[in-house]
């Protein structure tokens, strides 16, 4: 995702952006394919209507460690 390509490019140094790329990629393959057998088995479990909710509590979950990873990096290049 380009999104990500540019927080690694924002947040890490560049001696070490290498590495980052490829768990960022790492991470996200690992996503695509284990998202669907999670949320397959997820909808058996506790019912479909149930995983949108999870899933949306993840990504809000995640937008705030976004934001806080991007103001922590905005303060850092600014001094």
């Amino acid at each position: 995702m380009t999104s990500t390509n540019a927080l690694v490019g924002l947040s890490v140094p560049r001696s070490q952006q290498g590495s980052a790329y490829g768990v960022a990629t790492s991470a996200q393959s690992l996503g695509s394919g284990l998202g669907p057998l999670i949320g397959g088995s997820l909808a058996s479990l506790i019912g479909l209507r149930s995983v949108f909710g999870v899933a949306g509590g993840l990504f809000m979950l995640t937008g705030i460690a976004v934001s806080k990873l991007l103001a922590r990096v905005s303060l850092e290049k600014s001094t």
